[in-house]
């Protein structure tokens, strides 16, 4: 019997990670919006939060981005490595 769980309906190509874990020029699935990563991850507020320079897809302005360490992301690879 096919399983209908959440993990199932991600596009093709994507997974799951940790903010600390993304490279530059992941994009992230997040809110039905595709946000780029251009700036290295870094650890903020004592290693509790990660910062990262995105740019939402269609747009040329750069911005911070904070996500909790824990907190899991819908990630699509730039590169297969």
């Amino acid at each position: 019997m096919p399983s209908c769980r959440g993990s199932d309906l991600r596009p093709l190509g994507s997974n799951s990670s940790f903010p600390i874990q993304l490279r530059v020029g992941d994009v992230i699935l997040e809110d039905g919006d595709h946000f780029e990563i251009v700036g290295r991850p870094t650890g903020a507020s004592g290693g509790k939060m990660t910062r990262a320079l995105v740019r939402r897809e269609g747009e040329t302005t750069a911005y911070e981005a904070m996500w909790g360490v824990w907190r899991k992301l819908r990630v699509v690879r730039s590169t297969a490595a």
